[in-house]
């Protein structure tokens, strides 16, 4: 098990999580027991306690041993024990949101009658950015071309010729040329999922887009500093307000909503651990504090000595702000505007680019400077596993696969430090 791991257990113990949630009118209340195993080892449970039974008014509880539960090689620490309580609460406490029932059978509705009863009872499943994302694709390229076509005559060659066509042209920012593989690739995607709905409730006979085929999209692999150009960047911000921004971004590989979402209160200084539990990202409806993009993206984080003593310098000239716009404007986050209140992601995106320029350094986005982080852990040897749970991806999986371009050079690496380990001189040798 990982030092981050460990501190990332002490961290929780520290918290003492409050563990209650109202649901139907109750408090479903949760704890942690310890109990005896047959070979005598402590196992911890996390217990659930619901409505008392009405009639009898015993106490109604289940058990659940987090081992199994998570797939554990070993019993749950109390700590595991406590996060997987927590997490279980909240899944009572937040049952996904039934969708709206689609229309079923209807020979003269249009793809675009479809696609907004399909949008709408996605609302409230998805993600608000994922919504945004979904809706803009929709609105923007597929509703104007093949929209007014009833759903029951829509074929094959009336989607192939709209990915063709938005691959010459069809950008929305009034630049020659078309869609990027990526982008034509996610509009046939989405497309398929729709219309596979559309079969799925009896509209269709069958899926149109079966073999509906879009550009391949090109490995160009991921863009990222150096760690000279990381360096030229940060000795050029060395006196900017949100330096230690900066700094977090480059040492952490924070996503960009969660640098912005950061709170104190999540900040450990006297155990060097952050705990993402929020971002704050830009949607349709205007900037938003929203959970997490996944729940393993609610995770903590190591930091440095020297990124812990950056982080109270930070605190200490947020602290002389405060004082000259007003405390009452203080809402607890740790990165601000000028103004005290939270920064928008948009202009922070800008900043960063502005700032690269006077660096003399690539222009990249705030996620790419997410990809830099990555990219330079995997090459000062860092465990993929570890830069994992860095980055809060789902799986390892994703890691290896988004930073391939790293693995060749770590293998050749490897292959030499067997070598030098196993090799030996044999007398017949020459």
């Amino acid at each position: 098990m990982s030092n981050i791991f460990l501190k990332e257990e002490l961290a929780f113990v520290q918290r003492n999580l409050p563990l209650n949630y109202r649901m139907g009118g109750y408090t479903v209340r949760g704890h942690v027991r310890k109990k005896k195993g047959k070979d005598g080892k402590n196992i911890w449970y996390a217990v659930i306690e619901f409505e008392r039974d009405a009639e009898t008014h015993k106490r109604v509880q289940k058990w659940y041993n987090p081992r199994k539960e998570l797939g554990l090689s070993r019993p749950a620490t109390k700590a595991q024990a406590q996060v997987f309580l927590e997490n279980k609460l909240y899944e009572l406490n937040n049952p996904p949101q039934p969708q709206k029932t689609l229309p079923t059978q209807n020979p003269d509705m249009t793809f675009e009658k479809w696609i907004e009863a399909w949008l709408a009872g996605k609302k409230n499943v998805l993600r608000q950015t994922t919504f945004d994302q979904y809706e803009t694709l929709l609105k923007q390229h597929v509703i104007p071309e093949i929209g007014d076509i009833k759903i029951s005559e829509l074929s094959r060659e009336d989607i192939q010729q709209l990915i063709d066509s938005k691959q010459q042209s069809g950008r929305k920012d009034g630049k020659p040329g078309g869609l990027s593989p990526k982008t034509l690739k996610h509009i046939r995607v989405l497309a398929k999922a729709i219309l596979g709905e559309a079969f799925t409730d009896g509209l269709i006979d069958s899926n149109p887009m079966a073999k509906v085929t879009s550009p391949r999209v090109p490995d160009s692999g991921v863009r990222a500093w150096s760690a000279e150009e990381a360096r030229k960047f940060l000795k050029s911000v060395g006196e900017h307000r949100l330096f230690c921004l900066f700094w977090l971004l480059l040492h952490t590989g924070l996503r960009r909503g969660e640098v912005l979402g950061l709170k104190w209160e999540d900040v450990d200084l006297q155990n060097n651990i952050i705990s993402i539990r929020q971002q704050y990202v830009a949607t349709s409806e205007g900037n938003a504090f929203h959970e997490t993009k996944t729940k393993t993206g609610k995770r903590s984080i190591a930091l440095s000595v020297s990124t812990i003593h950056k982080l109270k310098k930070h605190r200490e000239r947020q602290s002389y702000e405060l004082d000259v716009i007003g405390k009452n404007k203080d809402m607890g986050l740790v990165f601000t505007g000028e103004n005290g209140g939270p920064i928008d992601p948009r202009w922070f995106s800008r900043l960063l680019a502005s700032e690269a320029e006077k660096a003399g350094v690539p222009t990249l986005t705030p996620h790419e400077l997410r990809h830099t982080a990555a990219t330079l852990m995997l090459r000062l040897g860092v465990h993929p596993k570890i830069v994992q749970e860095r980055l809060g991806h789902a799986n390892i999986a994703t890691t290896l696969d988004l930073y391939s371009h790293v693995t060749p050079g770590l293998q050749s690496e490897a292959a030499e430090k067997l070598d030098k380990i196993l090799n030996f001189t044999d007398k017949g040798e020459r």
